[in-house]
């Protein structure tokens, strides 16, 4: 894994064993990462996924905004999803939260709440009976007003 404050110059910050045997794997395996060491501001990241032969690829860049919420929405996999979206959210107290996903016209398909206690939380949400297409999920915090926000693709 990889950070950036302006997007171009990234620096090592994490790495993530394969899952696979031998570390290969035909099959779509599911990893997370958690930056510990975020600032508040806005970062970038990117995963350099290095193969069996020692030959890297990047992924795309992605923006994160960091500010003093009380709780991050810090991974959300697998993406594209089949039938299960899994959340992994970092609250810094026991919170409420409303998860809600909604589609690319806006109608909300997912409404639930949770409860959310101090530290890394793991929400799975079954998604098989709603049809393929591009999602956001949003993460809220009623009580202080604080919500994130983010997209990924239902296969």
């Amino acid at each position: 894994m990889q950070r950036s404050a302006d997007g171009v110059n990234f620096s090592n910050i994490g790495f993530v064993a394969s899952k696979a045997d031998g570390g290969n794997s035909n099959t779509t395996l599911d990893y997370s990462y958690v930056d510990t060491r975020a600032g508040s501001g806005a970062a970038y990241y990117r995963l350099n996924q290095i193969d069996m032969d020692g030959r890297g690829t990047l992924s795309k860049i992605v923006s994160v905004k960091g500010g003093e919420l009380s709780f991050s929405l810090a991974s959300v996999y697998p993406n594209p999803v089949k039938s299960s979206l899994n959340l992994l959210l970092t609250s810094h107290a026991n919170n409420n939260v409303l998860i809600e996903i909604t589609n690319i016209e806006g109608k909300i398909v997912h409404k639930s709440d949770r409860n959310l206690n101090s530290g890394e939380n793991r929400i799975n949400i079954n998604l098989s009976t709603i049809p393929a297409g591009v999602y956001s999920v949003r993460a809220t915090i009623k009580e202080r007003n604080e919500s994130v926000t983010t997209r990924f693709v239902k296969n």
